[in-house]
């Protein structure tokens, strides 16, 4: 249908309606992809921004946590210097590049990967379990919404919805009569009389 042009059918209707739903969508989409969204949809404040800069900048130049040693150091740097003398939010994006890695590495540290002693896993599961606790406090009290902490804690802490039940399998082995009479051979006591035996000759009075 041209510019301009007024709709006089059902069809005609139909086709400008749909006409003015794409231009919509498209514009909606070109919003969300445009550099300026995420500015626009941001909350702090320009002071608040270079705050956060300046905090990243303490962080990045964090050596590299080499022994087992070196990480317990990073963790009770960031934990007992970092945090209380930085206005920073307690993250474990934060507690990584303490350590001067980043996430992924310090994830797979608890997880006894990546050349992971079990001394550095023991550590990283518990400075990411400090987190979480943290983080438990924060919704409990009602400070960070539950949408928030239901998406760290899936991503992050590893929890689930649901309990995974896993069921293993096993041969059950068929044995013959001759080991089954083995086995129970002194199940059965040898006196013992089937209630329905036939009684012995005789009025049963003792003699």
């Amino acid at each position: 249908m041209g510019a301009g042009k007024k709709p006089r059918t059902q069809d005609e209707i139909i086709e400008k309606a749909s006409e003015y739903a794409a231009r919509k969508l498209n514009a909606k989409k070109n919003n969300l992809r445009s550099p300026a969204n995420a500015e626009s949809a941001c909350t702090a404040s320009r002071s608040e921004i270079l705050s956060m800069v300046q905090n990243a900048l303490v962080l990045y130049n964090r050596p590299h946590a080499v022994t087992d040693e070196d990480v317990c150091e990073a963790f009770n740097w960031y934990f007992q210097e970092y945090l209380p003398n930085h206005t920073a939010f307690p993250t474990i994006e934060g507690l990584a590049l303490a350590c001067g890695v980043n996430r992924n590495a310090l994830e797979m540290w608890a997880r006894g990967e990546c050349q992971s002693s079990p001394m550095r896993s023991c550590i990283a599961q518990k400075g990411i379990a400090i987190l979480a606790e943290l983080d438990a406090q924060l919704v409990q009290n009602g400070k960070i919404p539950q949408v928030v902490y239901i998406f760290r804690s899936k991503n992050f802490y590893g929890m689930q919805d649901a309990v995974k039940v896993e069921h293993i399998s096993q041969k059950e082995q068929v044995q013959s009569a001759e080991e089954l009479d083995r086995k129970y051979a002194d199940a059965v006591p040898v006196d013992y009389v089937p209630a329905d035996a036939a009684e012995p000759d005789g009025d049963g009075a003792p003699d």
